[in-house]
This record gives C-alpha cells, sequence and structure tokens, in this order.
C-alpha cells in the first residue's frame, strides 16, 4: 500500500504524479514484478465504480476478469472506460512503465454515468467547443458530472463524502485483493465478504 503525494498536475509537471513517477524512478528493478496497480481515487461519492484505463493492452486481462468478478459479487454496478478526463492517477505512471494492468478505480453516481462517460471520451477542446456552442443550445452543452463541480476546488470538502460511498470502494477492494490473492497464490487461506 503506497500513499503518492502531488498528483495533481501544475505548471511545473504538466502530467503531474509526481511521487509516482519519483517511486518508479527510484524502484526501477521492482517495476518488472508488479501484478497489477489499484489506484483508488474519488472514493466518497457515488453508488457505482468507474474502472479505468481499458484500452487494448489489458481489455481481455485476467486481472480485469477478476475485477469485474468482484463488483458481479458484490452486485455493485460498473462502468470502465479508457480515459477519465480531469482525473490524473498515479496508475498511469506505472501503465507508462509496462505494468499493463493498471487501474483507477473511481466512484462515480449512477445518475451521472452517461454524463460521465460523455465526458470522459471529449477531449477537452471538444468541451470547450460544444460548451461555447451551447450558449445558444442547451442540448449542446456538455454538462459538467456532479462529481466535477467541486473536484480539486475550494468546494472539494468533507461534507460530501458518503459513507455508503466508501463503504462500497473499501468492500471493492478488500474482494479484488484477496480474489486476486487466491487465483495466483491457489494455496491462500480463503476470506468471503
Amino acid at each position: 500500500f503506497i500513499l503518492f503525494g502531488k498528483e495533481e498536475p501544475n505548471f511545473a509537471h504538466p502530467k503531474g504524479r509526481i511521487g509516482s513517477r519519483a517511486y518508479i524512478e527510484k524502484h526501477t528493478s521492482e517495476i518488472k514484478k508488479i501484478v497489477t496497480v489499484c489506484n483508488l481515487a474519488l472514493c466518497g461519492e457515488g453508488d457505482m465504480v468507474a474502472l479505468w484505463p481499458i484500452v487494448q493492452e489489458n481489455s481481455e486481462s485476467h486481472i480485469l476478469d477478476i475485477a469485474k468478478k468482484v463488483f458481479e459479487k458484490l452486485k455493485i454496478d460498473f462502468e470502465t472506460t479508457e480515459r477519465m478526463a480531469r482525473v490524473t492517477s498515479s496508475s498511469e505512471s506505472f501503465f507508462e512503465e509496462g505494468v499493463e494492468n493498471s487501474f483507477c478505480f473511481m466512484a462515480i453516481g449512477k445518475e451521472d454515468r452517461e454524463n460521465i462517460k460523455h465526458y470522459s471520451e471529449s477531449v477537452p477542446a471538444e468541451i470547450a467547443f460544444r460548451n461555447v456552442l451551447g450558449l445558444f443550445s442547451r442540448n449542446l452543452k456538455v454538462r459538467t458530472p456532479r462529481l466535477f463541480l467541486h473536484y480539486r476546488n475550494s468546494e472539494d470538502k468533507a461534507s460530501y463524502l458518503d459513507e455508503a460511498s466508501l463503504r462500497m470502494m473499501s468492500d471493492t477492494t478488500f474482494n479484488f485483493i484477496v480474489n486476486l490473492d487466491r487465483k495466483l497464490a491457489p494455496s491462500s487461506v480463503e476470506f468471503s465478504h
């Protein structure tokens, strides 16, 4: 378990992820031994999980299958996407270093499911262009998902955290790790939810 700092992009480091990239730089010999990275982001608000990045390199991974089976077993709705606009994940640093099974687990609201998917699949220039056109027609405007209204700004407060969302994410993470261990080390003791 690692808590990386300085994940957010800034002018000096446009990609952000300073902590995870520093870790990788200092532990290059260990990177090839990593089976998966499960990065938790925005865990306290939402009633389903977004799992990303799901790209060609990991779309048929047995690690991804384990995650999907955990969601199904726990009856947690989930959505996979190639990228998530406006969100930076330390898992991206590991993916760039060849750890294909580097995923970000993020809590989102079911009511925002389609909006987040559209928002995430749009490049920032497209969002800006559609928002300008949205001045003339509401149907063209890209609605900012509720989750992002207070993300990384002065309104990012603990009052938005929801205990059920935090429980969903902790149950998901625990069961993912236990099931991953079970698949990779069959003699391990089994745990149940």
